[in-house]
């Protein structure tokens, strides 16, 4: 676990503040409080886009998490030792107060596993990069040469754009992704700042 932690911290993205020591919900909100003051001073026009995964432990292909690992440099080793905790996972679902028999389950990580947060962050990571590679010139300027696109909190996803048909664009592309690795977003919600004032539109 230290070691996959340590793997894990060397190759994150730093938009991701979920599941890893000293980052927080709270640095993303004051992050993007202040992107929002400072560019609405400046007469800045910014769109953002928020979607929360749906049930994404729980729907995740688990191919596509060996594949992640593997792409984020995970030794086959330690790859090997994970696929072997899931070979024959099982759930029971508690109702009106009986456990149920037991129900394999092929997709998801293990609910309850303290390996499961590193995984996920692994797949959402890949994921992102996927999404993003052809958006390299997306999101908003916060210093020369250095925009910013999207923020993370374990399954939460914020993009931050200007141009609201690009951002359409780059949600289409994630929605795609999405489904690819067998997870899909909840209805997502567009906070669009055109200066004269802030408008919520359903996405």
């Amino acid at each position: 676990m230290r070691r996959l932690s340590g793997a894990r911290e060397a190759q994150t993205r730093e938009s991701q503040a979920g599941f890893r020591p000293e980052r927080g919900c709270i640095d993303h909100i004051f992050t993007l409080r202040q992107i929002l003051e400072h560019r609405h001073s400046y007469r800045r026009p910014t769109v953002i886009i928020f979607l929360d995964l749906k049930a994404a432990f729980d729907s995740v292909d688990r191919d596509v998490l060996w594949r992640s690992l593997a792409v984020k440099g995970i030794p086959r080793k330690y790859i090997a030792l994970i696929k072997a905790l899931y070979p024959y996972s099982y759930s029971q679902v508690r109702a009106y107060g009986e456990l149920s028999s037991e129900l394999m389950t092929t997709s998801g990580v293990r609910q309850g596993c303290p390996l499961s947060p590193f995984l996920f962050n692994f797949i959402i990571d890949v994921l992102v990069d996927l999404t993003l590679g052809d958006f390299s010139d997306s999101g908003i300027d916060l210093l020369p040469g250095n925009n910013l696109v999207d923020l993370e909190y374990a399954d939460d996803i914020v993009l931050l754009g200007e141009d609201a048909d690009e951002m359409q664009n780059l949600l289409n592309t994630l929605s795609r992704n999405l489904r690819m690795f067998g997870m899909r977003a909840t209805r997502s919600r567009q906070m669009q700042d055109d200066v004269t004032g802030l408008d919520y539109i359903d996405a």
